[in-house]
């Protein structure tokens, strides 16, 4: 998913997308915020933001998802797995 510009969405849109899809209430993170210890997310909401995750085009294998700790690690590998679907400044 990129913003209407075609650019990759900011971590703050990132986690404002995230939060809206899961309904989740908006709170301040950074990237250092895990997701598990400091947010509370149990197995079902990792799984529901893996999904999200693959809408925004971005696949998470499932070998990987043990690796992603904080909303930082998911927001990274976001950036680096659409970072090819960004389009070129003209």
């Amino acid at each position: 998913m990129l913003s209407a510009t075609g650019v990759q969405l900011s971590f703050g849109e990132f986690w404002a997308s995230v939060c809206e899809a899961m309904s989740l209430e908006s709170t301040e993170v950074g990237p250092d915020t895990a997701v598990q210890a400091d947010l509370g997310f149990d197995s079902l909401d990792m799984a529901e933001l893996v999904l999200f995750m693959d809408q925004l085009d971005c696949d998470v294998p499932e070998d990987l998802i043990p690796l992603l700790v904080t909303v930082g690690d998911f927001y990274d590998h976001y950036r680096t797995r659409t970072a090819h679907h960004e389009r070129s400044p003209r």
